[in-house]
């Protein structure tokens, strides 16, 4: 979008942070927190928050982008495992949120 473009609320939108990447997480000795600089947020589809997600936190960034960002992933060769385990656990959270009558035993009793 253009800068300063906003899209309008139409149903199927979420307000999505738009820039949910490591460098705007925030973590203790348990894990993720929260997110944090939430300026850019906004209503958008949610597969374009995941996709953005995947492609931060995988990363999928070409290896000299990844490499010069000095963000702490070096093993390329995982990618797709991280990846596929991102998706998994994605797809996870999706069916428990969406359907908690058919959600995982384990965690959702």
């Amino acid at each position: 979008m253009p800068n300063g473009a906003r899209l309008v609320w139409r149903p199927g939108l979420v307000i999505g942070h738009n820039d949910a990447a490591p460098y705007n997480a925030v973590w203790n000795d348990d894990g993720l927190v929260r997110l944090m600089d939430w300026d850019m947020s906004g209503p958008l589809v949610r597969e374009s928050d995941v996709a953005w997600m995947a492609f931060s936190w995988v990363p999928l960034h070409a290896r000299d982008v990844a490499e010069a960002e000095a963000e702490g992933f070096s093993d390329f060769g995982d990618r797709r495992l991280r990846l596929e385990l991102f998706l998994r656990q994605f797809a996870l959270a999706t069916m428990v949120a969406t359907s908690p009558q058919r959600g995982c035993s384990r965690c959702c009793g």
